[in-house]
């Protein structure tokens, strides 16, 4: 599968308990250089935990690397100044 399909694949379909947040560096108008780019999915909107699917052209298909971030329960965040929020990458 493409790198432009394998990300237009992972929007639409979320892993299970998790919504689909964005997506970048996919130009989707099937241009060769394609390099893929990101697919974020958090199990709530502006969540700090995620998992960040990253696809890149290997071949004729692609390759998918998957980096999940989670919270520990004991875990203290740092409180962000006025009008900044904290969040994940992507």
């Amino acid at each position: 599968m493409s790198p432009d399909s394998t990300m237009t694949w992972l929007e639409s379909h979320p892993s299970q308990g998790m919504v689909y947040a964005s997506a970048s560096g996919n130009p989707r108008v099937g241009n060769e250089t394609n390099v893929g780019g990101f697919v974020v999915y958090e199990p709530t909107h502006l969540s700090i935990e995620a998992l960040i699917f990253t696809v890149t052209p290997i071949g004729s298909g692609s390759g998918i690397r998957a980096d999940a971030f989670a919270r520990a329960a004991n875990s203290v965040c740092a409180t962000p100044p006025p009008g900044v929020m904290l969040g994940i990458g992507g």
